[in-house]
Parts: C-alpha cells; structure tokens; sequence
C-alpha cells in the first residue's frame, strides 16, 4: 500500500466511526526546516482540544495491507483521551496579558526555514533565527508551544520586537537549564537497551549536554550568555558547540577536534540520520571566552 492509498484508508476508516457533529479535517502543516506533513484532526464545535496527527508518522509504522484501521484506531482513541477538555489555549492567544508570561524563544536554522519565517516575528541570530513560542500543556502535563505568528500579533497590538524582547527575558524562568555530563546519557542509554547491560566501554568523555526542564527547544541556551560564561569557566577557556537539534546542545573541549572538518562531517553524518524537523545546524560554533561571544 503506498501512501496516498494509506491516507485514504485511514480517512475512511476514520470517518466511519465519527459522532454525528464531527468531522474529519486533513491540513498540510509546515514544520522545522521546511518539512511537509499532512496533519489529521477531529472537528466539532465542542471548543474542544483536538490534536493534531500526521499521517507521514502513522504511514511509518502501520503502512502495510492491514494497518489503516490501526491507525484510524490510534487517531480516534487519542481523540477520545482530549474529550470534554476546553481549549487551553484560547486565553492566551486571545489575550496577551495572559501569554506574556508564557512566552519563550527557540531557535531554527534561517536558510532552511525561509518560507516558514515569512509570517511570524523573528530576530537573527548567526545563521539561526529566534522564534517566540507561547508555553502550553496537554492534558498529561507533556509541553507544546503555540509558535507567535504576525496575524497573532496585530490580534495583541504589540511589535514583534517587543515580544521577543520578553520571549529573551521569560526562557531562562519559564523553562529552566539542565546540565547532563555526556557520560550520564550514555550510561542512562545503555541501561534502556537490555542487550547492552554491563557491556564494559569507556563513556568518559568531557562533554556537557544542556536542554532545559522540559527538554523542548533548550537550544535556544545558546542565547544566555550568562550561561555561556559559566561553560567558559568550566572549561577553562574556550568551547565548542555541537547543535544536537533544536532541543539540546553539546560542549566540548576544542583540543578534542583540532581538524574542525572532520568535525563538521560528523554533525552533517549525524543530522541524515535525524528527523529533519529537529536539525538545527550543519556545522558547529565556538564561543570566545576572552570575546564572550559565539562564533561559527
């Protein structure tokens, strides 16, 4: 079954089992880094929460001959979980003072993300881009961000430069830092994976990995640079900056990579490998402890 058969199916299928004042809405949903794909909701007229599933994600894994009314069963029993509960949301797109506070920034990669930049406020950064994003929660506590649009903002009668000015200031607050030794992860990863339990290797590596509390968009660490002179202390000078995705960063000692090439093949090997929506960056910054500044 290739994949428009397989959105078909799912539709159908979907569709079938719907109450009488629902319906099903396909819309294409720009994510990171310009990738396309086709999101599946549940309208009604409840002013309920309805999430969003992409159907890309669902064709991965049930795509076979049988797998369309598995799917359609995730999407309606994902739906029901959200039933009766209200749009969290609507306070604060509807009023600012609400979202102030809630307002935080995470970075993109700018060339890859033209078109995706085109409506929204944005402030460059190097060959990234700050985006400010309104914290939300779903019902099981797990966080999303509502991404500020131009439309969202003539809705406020506030700048973009204002709310990304108290995007800057909120993020530390609001999301919080998380330092990980690059050791723990992989130790906290080898012990996920039954088959590798007690497999003797060498995981001491000097290397930080820094995310924030909710580990969604903690990249945008780069921009504190109270934060990026405390790493300067902590290693003595200056530092390299691996961008692991929009999520997380990875320091490390230069001394480690004296052939920054080398290096560089290494994140754009990796960044194949990744979902393309969380690539960040194709190469790696470094920041100047005697300039205090990151550069690329």
């Amino acid at each position: 079954m290739d994949y428009n058969e397989f959105k078909e199916a799912v539709i159908s299928a979907v569709e079938k089992k719907l109450l009488d004042d629902e319906s099903v809405v396909i819309r294409q949903v720009t994510k990171n880094n310009q990738q396309t794909l086709d999101g599946i909701f549940i309208h009604n007229d409840r002013d309920e929460i309805r999430p969003t599933l992409y159907l890309q994600h669902l064709y991965e894994t049930f795509g076979d001959e049988d797998g369309a009314e598995e799917a359609a069963d995730i999407i309606l029993k994902v739906n029901a979980g959200y039933s009766g509960i209200k749009l969290m949301s609507q306070d604060y797109v509807g009023d600012f003072e609400a979202a102030r506070k809630r307002l935080a920034i995470k970075l993109v990669n700018t060339e890859m993300n033209r078109e995706y930049l085109e409506d929204k406020p944005h402030r460059e950064f190097l060959d990234l881009s700050e985006l400010c994003f309104i914290l939300v929660f779903s019902p099981d506590g797990d966080p999303g961000g509502i991404v500020v649009t131009n439309e969202l903002l003539e809705n406020w009668g506030v700048s973009g430069r204002m709310v990304l000015d108290m995007a800057e200031e909120n993020t530390e607050k609001l999301m919080g830092t998380v330092f990980m030794p690059l050791k723990e992860r992989i130790e906290d990863m080898v012990m996920d994976i039954e088959d590798l339990k007690g497999t003797p290797f060498d995981v001491d590596c000097p290397a930080i990995i820094i995310t924030n509390n909710y580990k969604v968009f903690g990249a945008a660490n780069m921009l504190n640079k109270e934060l990026m002179e405390k790493c300067a202390g902590i290693f003595g000078g200056d530092f390299i900056i691996i961008p692991s995705s929009v999520h997380e960063i990875l320091l490390i000692d230069p001394a480690l990579y004296p052939d920054g090439s080398e290096l560089n093949r290494s994140i754009r090997d990796v960044n194949l490998l990744d979902e393309i929506p969380n690539n960040l960056s194709d190469h790696y910054y470094v920041y100047s402890a005697e300039k205090h500044e990151i550069t690329y």
